[in-house]
């Protein structure tokens, strides 16, 4: 049996009947082991410079009894939770090993949660990062967020910005 539709098909009124055909297999391809569906980064920044990253990972696994990530030069790893249950990371050769539990159902996503931080040199440069994965996301969103009153600029990066940054002035509904 198989679960892709039919590209043809043909009825035959007398009996009789004979259709010749050749066809042959597709190579079985490699599934991944590991898979990152959603992952959500919030930051916030400090005057001071100092920035905290609240990060969320749904993570399917099909025998990975880890999740393995490098944090950003410089950063430090405050809380994990796994299903919101308090975890004890380890560290292994610079990456964090993050322990997933066992379960039945493949399809069913693990909830990894972590809150990690890291001090500016300078505070009027701030430069983010998201954490090196070892298993490839489908989609991510980060939201980075300043003090009240302050504005952050982007400047340079990989990341696609969805907002333009604008000031609080009460003039925006102008533009």
């Amino acid at each position: 049996l198989s679960s892709a539709p039919t590209l043809a098909a043909w009825q035959y009124t007398a009996r009789d009947f004979s259709l010749g055909l050749k066809f042959s297999w597709f190579k079985a391809g490699d599934t991944v082991e590991q898979v990152v569906d959603f992952v959500k980064l919030a930051s916030q920044v400090s005057r001071d410079g100092q920035w905290v990253t609240e990060a969320k990972f749904f993570v399917k696994s099909k025998r990975r009894e880890v999740l393995r990530m490098k944090l950003p030069a410089g950063a430090v790893l405050w809380e994990t939770k796994v299903q919101g249950e308090t975890a004890n990371p380890r560290e292994d050769q610079g990456e964090i090993v993050i322990p997933l539990p066992q379960k039945n159902d493949l399809n069913q996503a693990v909830e990894i949660s972590l809150r990690y931080g890291h001090q500016s040199e300078k505070p009027s440069q701030v430069k983010l990062a998201a954490p090196i994965l070892q298993a490839p996301t489908v989609m991510g969103e980060w939201t980075v967020v300043g003090d009240e009153g302050r504005i952050l600029t982007p400047v340079g990066g990989s990341v696609e910005l969805v907002k333009m940054v604008q000031a609080d002035t009460g003039f925006e509904w102008l533009a």
